[in-house]
């Protein structure tokens, strides 16, 4: 799987890239919102962890930007903004989930999991009933496994 880790303090970045790729993730790590751009048009990760307050274009700004380019991957948004009102505000703008800091590792490695499984739910939707099989996500019909025109 791969990681984008977006967060603009570099020990904390740092810390988040070595253990995804501890746990055999493949990892991109930006610093600010553009940096994460070129990772998500580049290396289309498979789930993206945020923090808002990045320098320049905050986390909640970037994350209702990839959403209205439809942006599908999962994401987790990391921060130290507790309040009701800002997980709110954070899920309304199309986040996952919210962790908030400080936090254990574990945590965020659960979450990160658990997101992925449903994501991974949707992401082949197929239907068969023989011979016929139906692959929603690909918009493709295949009779006796061989795929339709």
């Amino acid at each position: 799987m791969r990681v984008l880790v977006v967060e603009d303090n570099a020990l904390l970045r740092h810390h988040l890239s070595v253990q995804m790729r501890e746990m055999g993730h493949q990892v991109d790590a930006a610093e600010d919102a553009k940096e994460a751009d070129y990772f998500l048009q580049e290396h289309a990760p498979d789930i993206a962890i945020i923090d808002l307050g990045l320098p320049g274009e905050d986390g909640l700004s970037l994350i209702r930007r990839w959403r209205n380019h439809q942006a599908k991957l999962p994401i987790l948004v990391l921060t130290a903004r507790e309040s009701w009102q800002d997980k709110v505000a954070v899920l309304e703008a199309g986040a996952d989930d919210y962790v908030t800091k400080p936090f254990h590792l574990e945590e965020v490695i659960a979450r990160m999991q658990a997101l992925m499984r449903r994501n991974s739910g949707l992401a082949s939707q197929i239907i068969e009933f023989q011979p016929f099989m139906i692959d929603l996500s690909r918009r493709e019909l295949c009779v006796n496994q061989q795929q339709t025109n």
